[in-house]
């Protein structure tokens, strides 16, 4: 097997029954799911396979209730979602309420980091909608969803809360230089200069700034402000997208943008447009 390089790894399709087994590894131990694998192709590997027989393999290498994964994972494609809403911070405690974005009831694991370091790790499980648990205050500065990516997740830029105070950003800001892969530990913002050129306001340089990755992501921003020499002002454009996926038949997805755009089209007369728009997409 070839490997994948890291861009590549990053934007590829990845194979949902090895994705789950890794998921329930980090849910009930490796070990287990080591043993399991080995009594089933022990027993079955000359034999007729029905469809409970690995899961009856699983059930008995664990005291933990994994008929989720059966259930909520294996048995649909639903999408994995959670973000963590609220934190209300005491002395010895946390209270962490989780919201389930797309109902899908699996379990997700919280990490507690202080300096960039793990100081604690925790599973929760049985959230419908939004539930809210407590957990020990061991000082940490962040709270983390899937901070080890083992879940499948949809979405795990939202997976951040930070316990600094309400100014402090959940991630960290990092500027990157024309790159397209995604560092999900990072809030991104990718730049690279531009210079535009028009008879009026002559050469205009200046800095495209964005957040587009190749992986899609439901918010995506866009604008370049440039300084136009000929006019001695400020010109450019900026774009900003929202895109939500409402189901997967039918009306199916919702799209809102706002596109901006300044120049001048004479001697210092400037020239403006704000373009909304909404579309929308329906599918069998």
């Amino acid at each position: 097997m070839i490997p994948l390089s890291s861009s590549t790894e990053k934007i590829a399709n990845k194979y949902k029954a090895g994705l789950g087994l890794a998921y329930l590894a980090d849910y009930i131990g490796k070990d287990k799911i080591d043993e399991s694998i080995k009594t089933f192709f022990k027993y079955y590997q000359l034999n007729k396979v029905k469809i409970l027989d690995f899961e009856s393999i699983l059930k008995r290498s664990t005291d933990k209730d994994i008929n989720w994964f059966f259930r909520e994972y294996v048995s649909t494609d639903r999408k994995i979602d959670f973000k963590i809403k609220n934190v209300d911070k005491t002395e010895d405690s946390l209270r962490v309420t989780i919201k389930n974005k797309e109902g899908t009831n699996v379990p997700i694991s919280m990490f507690g980091l202080k300096n960039d370091t793990l100081v604690s790790k925790y599973w929760f499980k049985d959230i419908e909608t939004l539930e809210t648990f407590t957990v020990p205050n061991n000082q940490e500065d962040r709270l983390v969803l899937n901070y080890d990516q083992k879940i499948p997740e949809f979405n795990q830029r939202d997976n951040w809360k930070s316990l600094k105070g309400f100014l402090s950003s959940n991630k960290k800001l990092k500027f990157t230089f024309f790159k397209d892969s995604e560092n999900p530990y990072y809030n991104q913002v990718f730049y690279v200069p531009v210079v535009n050129f028009n008879i009026y306001d002559g050469w205009a340089p200046g800095m495209r700034l964005y957040n587009k990755t190749l992986l899609e992501r439901p918010f995506v921003y866009d604008f370049a402000p440039s300084y136009s020499f000929r006019e001695k002002a400020f010109v450019g454009y900026g774009k900003f997208n929202y895109r939500k996926y409402l189901s997967k038949s039918g009306l199916y997805v919702a799209n809102y943008s706002l596109n901006g755009s300044t120049s001048h089209f004479n001697v210092n007369s400037r020239y403006s447009s704000i373009t909304p728009a909404v579309s929308f997409g329906w599918r069998p």
